[in-house]
């Protein structure tokens, strides 16, 4: 029936923890009437609410590959949308737990040893294995483009192009398995097409242009030599004609095809996939540098590459012409379809189904019909 100065009720301690009802004054009293009333026949002023949707962290915490880069992904994606300053460490601990862990799995899913067969099947299970990384990857730098486009160039798409093509030469695990080498190969080549699909996306050309000069080193041999737009990660692959040879019947480029059967991103779509590969083919053609587009097989037929047509009918910033170096659309479109058609002048590209004409349609470089 006390009360303090500040007016909070005297009670004894052994009291304090326990439920009661204030009927100390005529104020309070009509209230807590009410209170009482529902404590009495269970009906409380605010019910506790059922459980949600499982937390998606609870069904990676035991079994699974990447665990340990799922739940660094998830830390580094709050940093990331919170702006703290553990960004930066965070980044380093995913670059280091996806070798770790890539590693693991790959040399997990293999044999010890094998004739030329059972090394295929290795390297079908490593590219398998690869799905759950990526795709980590591939939200990170998805992300990171949109917070800010060009910054991701430097602190994303570059350390994890430079990772995976250093994986199979500083691996003490698995450093001379032919089947890893390779599928860290396809997937080398598969990251450096979505870099670029993340850059069209969210359509940075000048933080592409920063992607495409950057060097990297050669992942074979002459460790002295570098090579710019991307040209090191274009790739062909020896397993991969052998897995072709067994289907009945064969694809047209065995290699796209597996990269159209992985590709699931809800954003990085297939279609995206085929421009950002247009991309670095023109920009390799107009280096005289080595790129084969092994996805052109799959562009649509009868439709251009939205990028390729936003670059052509929206002059301001001019998009090719940054990507490129050169002056001006014009100056591209020209240059290009001589180089272009002096390549295929005289061999068969069969990934250019409908004739490489056709191919300049699509990429808004043809001629006018």
């Amino acid at each position: 029936m006390e009360r303090t100065a500040e007016g909070e009720a005297c009670l004894p301690t052994f009291l304090q923890t326990r439920m009661y009802f204030d009927f100390s004054s005529q104020e309070s009293m009509h209230r807590e009437w009410e209170k009482l009333g529902r404590h009495l026949w269970g009906k409380p002023i605010r019910m506790k609410p059922s459980l949600g949707d499982l937390p998606q962290y609870l069904t990676t915490e035991t079994g699974g590959c990447f665990v340990g880069l799922k739940r660094s992904w998830s830390a580094l994606r709050a940093a990331l949308m919170d702006g703290k300053p553990s960004v930066a460490v965070l980044r380093d601990e995913l670059m280091d737990l996806f070798e770790n862990e890539m590693t693991q799995a790959c040399i997990g899913a293999q044999t010890q040893q094998g004739t030329e067969t059972d090394m295929t099947e290795r390297w079908e299970k490593c590219l398998r294995v690869q799905i759950e990384a990526r795709d980590v990857l591939l939200d990170w730098a998805l992300v990171e483009a949109r917070i800010n486009a060009e910054h991701s160039v430097s602190r994303c798409l570059i350390p994890v192009l430079e990772r995976v093509n250093s994986i199979p030469r500083i691996s003490d695990a698995a450093p001379t398995c032919p089947a890893f080498k390779d599928a860290m190969a396809v997937l080398g080549y598969e990251l450096a097409l979505y870099a670029v699909a993340c850059l069209i996306e969210v359509d940075a050309p000048t933080a592409i242009r920063n992607l495409l000069e950057h060097p990297f080193p050669n992942r074979d041999r002459y460790r002295e030599t570098l090579r710019t737009a991307l040209s090191e990660f274009c790739h062909h692959s020896k397993f991969m004609d052998e897995w072709n040879r067994r289907q009945k019947p064969g694809w047209i480029s065995p290699l796209a095809q597996r990269l159209m059967d992985r590709c699931t991103h809800r954003r990085l779509t297939r279609g995206r996939l085929v421009e950002a590969e247009a991309l670095l083919f023109l920009v390799n053609v107009l280096n005289q540098s080595h790129w084969y587009p092994h996805t052109a097989v799959y562009a649509e037929r009868g439709t251009k590459f939205p990028w390729f047509l936003k670059a052509k009918t929206c002059k301001t910033p001019d998009r090719l012409a940054i990507v490129s170096g050169r002056n001006d659309w014009q100056s591209v479109c020209v240059e290009f379809r001589n180089h272009f058609q002096e390549i295929t002048k005289n061999s068969h590209w069969s990934v250019f189904d409908w004739g490489p004409e056709d191919y300049l349609q699509r990429m808004s470089l043809g001629a006018e019909r």
